[in-house]
């Protein structure tokens, strides 16, 4: 249960903490509108549907849950290492097929944690379990997003041109800026965000090591015996 613990914070932390932050990075860096700046979060978002449903299927078929778990996180850290390596030149696919690999990997093991912990606890402590890996989840968001957007703002204030305040950078008033602001402003986002996105890709990381130490087996049928059963009678290790 701690791994899956652990997993759902990596979720919070490496992925709900950075898409609030994606429409105005892909604004600033690559100079579109709102409405194409949606793209990148969407292509992130139908991975995870995509994912989620190939795994659910996956896992409900064979009962096998494990090589998801395993495999999730380290596509989440692929797809967050290539964000951070992706040069502002770079069209703007780029972006939306690495966060949508990021979506992908997440999905396969974001309802696979829930399943995972209801399976290892007895029927009567099914809720507060479900409950607390939601609340983890919740609880690690709310602290990455805090600190992307501290270190956004105290990096774009440092970097931004002196021709703007950084009080009032909007994408608007950088579209209507001069073509040599406009470059200034995308690099100093994409130098600001490189770092971030290397940190939430070590995030995935540390989430990959904690899905080698789920146990092997699969999920029982009939994920919970009587209402006293043992930890773990949700699970066979055949």
């Amino acid at each position: 249960m701690v791994s899956c613990l652990a997993l759902s914070a990596v979720i919070g932390i490496g992925l709900f903490s950075v898409v609030s932050y994606l429409p105005t990075y892909v604004q600033m860096v690559y100079r579109t509108t709102a409405t194409v700046s949606g793209l990148v979060p969407i292509a992130t978002v139908f991975g995870m549907l995509v994912a989620s449903l190939t795994t659910g299927f996956a896992t409900s078929g064979t009962g096998r849950y494990r090589g998801f778990m395993v495999a999730g996180p380290a596509c989440g850290a692929l797809g967050l290492a290539g964000m951070s390596a992706l040069p502002i030149s770079a069209p703007l696919w780029a972006p939306m097929a690495l966060m949508a690999l990021v979506g992908i990997g997440t999905g396969a093991f974001m309802n696979l944690t829930v399943a995972v912990v209801q399976a290892a606890v007895a029927r009567t402590e099914v809720g507060a379990a479900t409950a607390t890996v939601n609340l983890v989840r919740q609880v690690g968001a709310a602290v990455g997003t805090t600190v992307v957007g501290a270190l956004l703002g105290a990096g774009i204030a440092g970097r931004a041109p002196s021709a703007v305040d950084p009080s009032r950078l909007t994408p608007e008033l950088v579209r209507s800026s001069s073509p040599a602001v406009q470059a200034e402003v995308a690099e100093a986002y994409a130098a600001v965000l490189a770092p971030v996105f290397l940190g939430l890709a070590l995030v995935y990381l540390l989430g990959f090591i904690a899905a080698l130490l789920l146990p092997p087996g699969r999920l029982a049928e009939e994920e919970h015996g009587p209402s006293d059963a043992p930890v773990g009678a949700g699970f066979t290790r055949s």
